[in-house]
């Protein structure tokens, strides 16, 4: 008897085993890409949450910034005499110039 080679029900055998172990591959991709996607839509969520602060953040800080450059305004426009000259600066004109000049100086502007 000569041996011709594998007999062929171990043939089949081979076959099944190897459509066998793709389809336990492609079911443990089919998991990754689900547990990627998860990952990807948590990602999301969360960038969305810090942009939404940080947009309401930068809001605040120009809220503020035009408040008291208004405030400014008004008490200059209040330091101007009856003759046109401008009077010195109140204790509290000063140091909300100083505020804002520091602003200014570390946003670069």
């Amino acid at each position: 008897m000569t041996c011709a080679g594998p007999h062929p029900a171990d043939r089949n055998l081979m076959i099944f085993a190897r459509f066998f172990d793709q389809r336990k591959q492609i079911s443990e991709l089919r998991q990754d890409l689900d547990e990627m996607r998860h990952t990807v839509k948590k990602l999301d969520e969360e960038w969305s949450d810090y942009y939404d602060r940080f947009r309401r953040l930068l809001a605040k800080m120009a809220k503020r910034d035009e408040r008291a450059n208004e405030v400014l305004r008004e008490e200059d426009a209040q330091a101007v005499g009856a003759d046109g000259n401008v009077g010195h600066m109140s204790p509290r004109q000063l140091e909300l110039n100083a505020k804002i000049l520091a602003r200014r100086n570390r946003g670069g502007v």
